[in-house]
């Protein structure tokens, strides 16, 4: 005879599953696109959204990471990835023609605006939809 067992109870308020909810709404283009990434490269992207037009210098400050691994994150963001294949295309960097030339700027694309766009719609949409 199969023993019955109880479902376990959940301790988080209706309000912290419905915010569990919402990230995970957020969250989920980016995890279409690419399964695996890493919550630092999504850290990285979100800061490019902040703030258009930060160098890769301040961006690895900002997410605590050597500028090497923050050129690999923002290459594999960018439109070819660091092993030579396509990237996600979302976001874009740029030499200025004066300053510090070998300063490199990092700037979403169209494409990156539109993800944006559905975390935005994601994060702030009265009543959350169950999407991931």
């Amino acid at each position: 005879m199969a023993e019955a067992i109880d479902e376990p109870k959940s301790y988080l308020t209706r309000s912290q599953r419905e915010t569990c909810l919402r990230l995970g709404n957020a969250l989920a283009p980016l995890t279409r696109v690419r399964p695996n990434m890493r919550m630092n490269v999504v850290l990285m992207l979100l800061l490019v959204g902040k703030e258009d037009g930060l160098t890769v210098s301040e961006l690895a400050k900002r997410c605590g990471v050597w500028k090497t691994v923050a050129t690999r994150y923002l290459s594999d963001l960018g439109t070819i990835d660091r092993h030579g294949r396509p990237g996600l295309g979302l976001i874009t960097m740029v030499q200025r023609v004066y300053g510090d030339r070998r300063e490199k700027h990092v700037y979403l694309t169209e494409r990156g605006l539109e993800f944006a766009s559905q975390i935005r719609v994601a994060l702030t949409e009265p009543k959350p939809r169950r999407r991931f």
